[in-house]
């Protein structure tokens, strides 16, 4: 007769299948899992994992330790990510995979995290042309002409929506700044980003006095 493992208990029940020696809740996997993929998860879009991670929320980081990993979670903004364990030892190495920013990726990640800053509601909504209209002055920092940089500028953008760092609405038109640009980076990284924005403003007005 053919046995059927039944993995339709509750939450708490942690068996699986057979032979399933985890600690965590149906749940509390899947949110584990969520963070492991990445971007991030968040109380919106991913509800019941939500509820799952902040209950377990002791017991996924001590998980995520054992893969060199830290928790960052915002209840007040309901977002999590995980990002690599602020470890010394070289021994210990980088969990989390990184893609290097392109020109274009970093000015409109700045300019999206400015934009941010600057709500006071803490929620920014904005449109393509919007974002690209205030770009558009970085131009005479690259050796793209118009189309160039506008397909560069078109390459960044879908790098944003696709990692959630622009958030589709209900007006096709209109994207929410992700409130994640608010916590991604620490201190010391808030800073540089800082003064490379300005090298930036300053390279561009250094190149517009020249033409």
């Amino acid at each position: 007769m053919t046995e059927f493992y039944d993995n339709t208990a509750g939450a708490d029940d942690r068996g699986l299948w057979p032979g399933d020696c985890g600690t965590l809740s149906l749940d509390a996997r899947r949110a584990f899992l969520q963070l492991l993929r990445g971007p991030m998860l968040t109380e919106r879009r991913h509800s019941e994992l939500w509820a799952a991670l902040v209950t377990n929320r002791e017991a996924v980081e001590i998980a995520l330790a054992n893969l060199f990993l830290v928790l960052v979670l915002s209840e007040e903004d309901g977002i999590a990510f995980v990002r690599d364990a602020p470890a010394e030892d070289e021994r210990i190495p980088a969990a989390v995979r990184k893609s290097k920013l392109t020109f274009c990726d970093t000015i409109m990640v700045l300019t999206l995290r400015k934009t941010l800053m600057l709500e006071g509601d803490g929620r920014a909504f904005v449109s393509k042309r919007e974002v690209f209209d205030q770009l558009a002055s970085y131009r005479a920092a690259t050796s793209h002409d118009e189309a160039a940089f506008q397909k560069k500028l078109d390459a960044s953008w879908s790098k944003m929506t696709k990692n959630n760092i622009l958030l589709r609405t209900e007006d096709d038109q209109r994207f929410e700044v992700s409130p994640v640009l608010s916590l991604v980076f620490n201190a010391e990284e808030i800073t540089a980003l800082q003064e490379e924005y300005q090298d930036l403003l300053r390279e561009t007005e250094k190149e517009g006095g020249r033409e």
